[in-house]
């Protein structure tokens, strides 16, 4: 069976699955255990590049639900534990795209799904279920993904990225082909490159941040 490496550790599809459907079934006790060695890495750390690999559901078209698919990837983020990072990142963003400087002085970040720790910005829990949340920032842009593998989880079988994205909505397939490099902020009249990401925490594998590794395997 093919393996997969990926942030120095090896895989078969298999493995992945496994840990995977572990996680779907027991969400929150993954979640809060991870939650707390990330809280723990960034206790003395206001800002730091970290990779962080996991295994996510892949959102298909309504008419291909039934599929099981998940994409095992590692990208490169920047955690923080500063509630005002991602403000000023998007600030400092935006002067250098150029828009106008009044916008940008108005603009404050939006309400979301997620409720951000109070002492640590990059930790969360969703509004919708309770369950722990990983906020990251892709910056200066979100086309350094990393690696990034798709699985059949019911087959454990390695698929091709225009296999899966044939199972998508056009609009989610062209958000995978096409990632934005400039995002343009509706509400503010901004645009600017900073991309955050949230996932549930139980779908992170592991998190390597200075020179330190958390690993929910």
């Amino acid at each position: 069976m093919k393996t997969l490496t990926i942030a120095n550790q090896t895989f078969t599809p298999a493995d992945i699955v496994t840990r995977f459907t572990a996680a779907q079934d027991s969400p929150e006790t993954m979640g809060i255990q991870l939650a707390g060695d990330i809280g723990n890495l960034l206790r003395n750390t206001v800002t730091t590049f970290a990779h962080v690999v996991q295994a996510t559901p892949v959102k298909l078209a309504a008419k291909n639900k039934a599929r099981n698919i998940l994409k095992l990837s590692t990208t490169n983020v920047m955690l923080s534990s500063s509630h005002a990072t991602y403000q000023n990142a998007v600030k400092n963003s935006a002067t250098k795209q150029g828009s106008d400087q009044q916008k940008v002085e108005d603009f404050k970040p939006q309400e979301t799904w997620f409720t951000r720790d109070e002492k640590c910005a990059a930790l969360a829990v969703s509004k919708k279920n309770g369950l722990p949340v990983l906020v990251y920032m892709i910056f200066p842009n979100p086309v350094n993904t990393g690696k990034r593998y798709y699985i059949d989880a019911d087959t454990d079988q390695i698929m091709s990225i225009e296999d899966v994205t044939a199972l998508m909505t056009p609009s989610e397939a062209k958000k995978v082909l096409e990632p934005s490099t400039v995002h343009h902020n509706k509400k503010h009249d901004i645009e600017h490159t900073v991309s955050t990401r949230a996932v549930y925490l139980h779908n992170v594998i592991k998190v390597i941040a200075n020179k330190q590794t958390v690993d929910n395997y």
